[in-house]
């Protein structure tokens, strides 16, 4: 049995990549230049500052298609 049982990884899993806390936040400062909507603005930065637990559909909706697009844009 494997001496290091942290198996956990680090860091948020998306398209089959593991990014760092540097990368998530460079992603969150993305979207908020990206996104155009300041109701979805608004939600999301309740819920970065923990006033709110979960963002509506159609926040959630606008906020995939922009990170869609965004990994879309970066370079292999």
């Amino acid at each position: 049995m494997a001496k290091n049982r942290d198996w956990q990884e680090r860091g948020l899993r998306i398209a089959g990549k593991t990014l760092t806390e540097r990368e998530v936040a460079l992603i969150v400062q993305e979207l908020r230049k990206r996104v155009d909507d300041p109701d979805v603005i608004r939600e999301m930065e309740e819920v970065l500052s923990g006033k709110r637990k979960t963002l509506s559909d159609y926040a959630q909706s606008v906020l995939i298609a922009t990170l869609t697009a965004l990994f879309m844009m970066r370079p292999k």
